[in-house]
């Protein structure tokens, strides 16, 4: 696991504050829980099976494996949703930065399909503060 997940400071803010603000759905990490708690192989089978999936479940398993590094899952899972919101586009941007993977980063967050608003430039600043990426902070500063 990547040093950085250990604090899970930024994963908190990016799901809990702005995923129960724009879904206000709490019920979901009850029924979740096996993501939140990294139990990835158990998350996916219940979220397989699961007849209906709305945007909550979709954005709690790309932040499982998001928070676990398995960014190649969270990415395939990603282009798997029907319609993505700010929630989940940040969970990817954060996935991506912690992981280090800045070759992904920059096209990823080129390729958005949304405006980028204030909290996902607050977001991904912070996360490149994090891990000292000097160069898309800023490109996210322009």
């Amino acid at each position: 696991m990547h040093e950085s997940y250990s604090s899970g400071n930024l994963f908190a803010h990016t799901w809990v504050n702005m995923g129960n603000g724009i879904h206000g759905k709490l019920g979901h990490f009850g029924r979740a829980g096996y993501a939140r708690r990294g139990e990835l192989v158990m998350a996916r089978q219940l979220f397989d099976e699961m007849p209906v999936k709305d945007l909550v479940y979709w954005n709690v398993m790309i932040t499982g494996y998001a928070k676990r590094g398995e960014m190649e899952s969270a990415r395939k899972l990603f282009n798997e949703v029907p319609k993505r919101d700010v929630v989940t586009w940040n969970v990817m941007i954060v996935g991506y930065v912690l992981c280090g993977s800045h070759d992904h980063e920059q096209a990823f967050v080129e390729e958005m399909e949304i405006e980028p608003n204030p909290i996902i430039w607050r977001t991904l600043l912070g996360a490149c503060r994090i891990q000292g990426n000097v160069v898309l902070g800023k490109c996210a500063n322009d």
